[in-house]
């Protein structure tokens, strides 16, 4: 094995113990799934799914990867009234727009909230409390990275984070990944103005 290959499975080994640390692997009750999904499913216990941690870390990783390459603003979305905190903290981390206010159909749709924003895309962190952001989305090709639990059917999301979606850990978790994410891409564009500017 390479000296590249070894680090990267080093990094994927690591992540994968963090999402377990988290419950990232703990999904919904087996009457309420999406069976499209059972590829990235390992196993039930006590009527409960079980996603395969190292798809999820795969899912995770590659959503890391397509935020760190765009070059406009990540939009963090949370309709949720209990969970709206965190994507707001996280939003504010690292200078990026959010909503996390209740709304109505046709918010994205009936406004010029993506362009005058900027925004690349939407990181939305429960799919199912936000369905219908995800189906405006689709529909004015806005790319959209979501916290995917067994119960949703991620056909509409462009990179699904296969994980447990309603704890609070898993939600600081992902949503610090990401700000961490946007802040190193920031810091990296900065110290290459700076560079030019020298």
């Amino acid at each position: 094995m390479g000296i590249k290959n070894f680090k990267k499975q080093k990094k994927s080994i690591v992540l994968n113990d963090l999402l377990l640390n988290v419950g990232s692997h703990l999904g919904h009750l087996t009457c309420y799934w999406d069976p499209k999904l059972a590829r990235f499913i390992l196993n039930r216990r006590n009527k409960i799914h079980l996603f395969n941690i190292d798809k999820s870390g795969e899912s995770l990783s590659q959503a890391l990867r397509f935020i760190s390459k765009l070059s406009g603003n990540v939009c963090f979305v949370n309709g949720n009234e209990k969970f709206s905190s965190i994507s707001q903290e996280a939003a504010f981390r690292c200078l990026q727009p959010a909503l996390t206010d209740n709304w109505t159909n046709g918010l994205l749709i009936n406004n010029n909230l993506i362009k005058t924003n900027a925004i690349d895309a939407l990181f939305i962190i429960n799919g199912c409390d936000d369905s219908f952001i995800i189906k405006e989305s689709d529909k004015l090709n806005v790319p959209v990275i979501s916290i995917n639990d067994t119960d949703i059917n991620s056909h509409l999301i462009t990179y699904p984070i296969f994980s447990n979606d309603n704890s609070l850990k898993i939600q600081h978790f992902v949503s610090n990944l990401i700000s961490d994410v946007i802040l190193e891409k920031s810091l990296y564009n900065f110290a290459i103005s700076l560079k030019k500017g020298g």
